[in-house]
C-alpha cells in the first residue's frame, strides 16, 4: 500500500495484531516459568524420585541383612519336625527338654526361640506357640506359617491315605488370556493392562489439571499484587492476557511432560539392561537368597505384561491428549477467574472449593467405572464435561464406547471450555484490577451478568 507521498505503508490486520500480543503474552509466561529454578528442580528430581522408589526397594533386597533364627522344637508327634528343613532364615533343632526348661536356658538370648507343636494333629484348629524374647519380624511369621501349613497339609494327606502322586497329578496352574471385541473383529488388548492404562492416564490429567491450575491461579495473583497487570492491560485486553496465560502454562506443563517421558523410558532402558546383566551374572545361591518364591511370581507377572504390552490400543494417546488439553483449559479458565478475584492465594480456599469438588468426584468413582463401564454412573460421568477428562479415559481403555458418546463427551467439553472461557473473562476483567477486597459469590455473579 502506497500513501500520496509514495512511500510504502505496511498494513497489519486486527486480527494479525491481535495474535502478535497474544502470541508474546504466551512466550513471556512460557519463558518465565520454563527458565525458573523451580521448573528445572521439579523436572529433574520427579523422575528421579519415581525411579529411586522403584529400584531402591529392589536394592535394599538384595543388601538387606537377614534374621538367623535358631528354634528348638517340642514336637510329641515326632511327625512335624523331621520335615522342617533349616534354611538360611531358621534352623530347626530337636529337643528332649520341656518347655519351662528351655525358657529359663534362653532368657534373655536373642535370635532363639522355642516353637511347641501339638501331639493330636488331626484337628480342625491346630494350635501351634511359638515363644522368645524377641518378636518375629512380620517376614519371619509368614515364612514360619507358610512352612507349618504346608508341612501340616502333607501330613493330613497321609492321614486320609492319598497317595502323593495322584495329588500331584491335581496341581496345575491356570492362565487366564482376556481381551476387548470391538465391531470390526477381535482387539488383542488385555484387560488388565487397558484398566491400567486408563487408570494412569486419567490420574495424570487429575494431577496436571490440579497443579497447573494452581499456577494459573498463582499467576495472576502475583501480577495483581506486584502491579504488572496494570501495564500489560494498556496494550491487551484481560480477555487475551487470560488466554495467553493458559495457553503459555499450559505448554510449559506439555514441556515439563515430554521430559518426564523422555527420562522415564531411558531409566527403564537402563534398568532393563542392568537387571538383564545382574541375572546373567548372579550365581544359583544368590538368586535363591532373594526370596525365589516371592521373586518367580513378581517377575512371572512382569514378563506376562511386557509380552502383553504390543497390543496397547494407541488410539487411547489421542484421547489422552485430547482430554488433557481440554480439561486443563476448562479448568485454567477458572482457576484464572478465581485468581483475578483475589488478593493472595490464601484467599482463594472459599472460591476454588467448587472447582475441586469436580475434579476429585471422577478419582473417587473410578473404582465403580471400572467394575461396570457401561453402567449408568459410568456413562454419565464420561459425558459430563466437567468428569469427563477422565472417566471418558477410563470406560475408552476397557470397553468399546460408542462413537456418538464419544462425539457428544467431545463437544460437550469444548462448548462448555468456551462458555467458561466467557464466564471467567467477565470475572477476570473487572476482578483483575480490583484491591483489598476477596469478592463473594454474589459479586461474582454480578461481574459475569453485568453488561458492559
Amino acid at each position: 500500500m502506497f500513501n500520496s507521498q509514495g512511500l510504502t505503508i505496511n498494513y497489519i490486520s486486527p486480527i494479525t495484531l491481535l495474535m502478535n500480543k497474544i502470541w508474546l503474552i504466551i512466550e513471556r509466561e512460557y519463558m518465565t516459568r520454563v527458565k525458573s529454578k523451580g521448573f528445572i528442580l521439579s523436572t529433574l528430581l520427579v523422575p528421579l524420585g519415581l525411579a529411586l522408589l522403584i529400584v531402591l526397594p529392589f536394592i535394599a533386597g538384595m543388601i538387606s541383612e537377614k534374621e538367623y533364627l535358631k528354634i528348638y522344637v517340642i514336637d510329641p508327634s515326632g511327625r512335624v519336625l523331621p520335615l522342617l528343613k533349616s534354611n538360611e532364615s531358621f534352623t530347626f533343632l530337636s529337643t528332649r527338654e520341656d518347655y519351662d526348661s528351655l525358657k529359663e536356658k534362653l532368657r534373655g538370648e536373642h535370635r532363639e526361640g522355642i516353637l511347641v507343636i501339638p501331639e493330636d494333629l488331626s484337628g480342625e484348629v491346630i494350635e501351634i506357640m511359638y515363644f522368645s524374647f524377641d518378636n518375629l519380624t512380620l517376614g519371619q511369621e509368614i515364612q514360619l506359617r507358610g512352612k507349618l501349613k504346608e508341612i501340616l497339609h502333607k501330613i493330613k494327606i497321609e492321614n486320609l491315605g492319598i497317595p502323593g502322586e495322584l495329588l500331584e497329578k491335581l496341581n496345575f496352574r491356570l492362565s487366564l488370556s482376556t481381551g476387548k471385541l470391538s465391531q470390526k473383529g477381535e482387539e488383542k488388548t488385555n484387560t488388565l493392562i487397558a484398566a491400567m492404562s486408563g487408570y494412569i492416564m486419567a490420574f495424570l490429567i487429575y494431577i496436571s489439571m490440579v497443579i497447573y491450575g494452581s499456577f494459573v491461579m498463582r499467576g495472576v495473583v502475583e501480577e495483581k499484587a506486584n502491579r504488572v497487570v496494570e501495564i500489560l492491560i494498556c496494550s491487551v485486553r484481560p480477555f487475551d492476557l487470560m488466554i495467553g496465560k493458559i495457553i503459555g502454562i499450559g505448554a510449559m506443563g506439555i514441556t515439563q511432560f515430554a521430559i518426564w517421558v523422555i527420562m522415564k523410558t531411558f531409566f527403564v532402558f537402563i534398568g532393563a539392561c542392568i537387571f538383564s546383566w545382574y541375572s546373567m551374572n548372579i550365581n544359583p545361591v544368590q538368586l535363591q537368597r532373594i526370596s525365589s518364591l516371592q521373586s518367580e511370581v513378581f517377575y512371572g507377572q512382569i514378563q506376562n505384561i511386557m509380552t502383553q504390552f504390543h497390543s496397547f490400543d494407541f488410539k487411547l494417546l489421542f484421547f489422552f491428549f485430547f482430554y488433557f488439553i481440554g480439561g486443563y483449559l476448562l479448568y485454567s479458565s477458572l482457576h484464572a477467574a478465581v485468581g483475578s478475584a483475589v488478593d493472595q492465594e490464601s484467599d482463594a480456599n472459599q472460591l476454588v472449593l467448587p472447582i475441586l469438588i469436580p475434579l476429585m468426584i471422577p478419582m473417587i468413582i473410578l473404582t465403580r467405572i471400572l467394575h461396570n463401564p457401561n453402567g449408568n454412573i459410568a456413562r454419565f460421568a464420561s459425558i459430563f464435561p466437567f468428569f469427563s477428562p477422565m472417566a471418558m479415559l477410563v470406560r475408552l481403555a476397557s470397553v468399546e464406547v460408542p462413537w456418538y458418546e464419544i462425539l457428544l463427551s467431545m463437544i460437550l467439553l469444548i462448548l462448555t471450555f468456551l462458555g467458561s472461557v466467557w464466564i471467567s473473562a467477565r470475572i477476570y476483567r473487572t476482578g483483575i484490577l480490583m484491591y483489598g477486597k476477596k469478592a463473594s459469590f454474589r459479586e461474582l455473579g454480578h461481574w459475569i451478568l453485568h453488561k458492559g
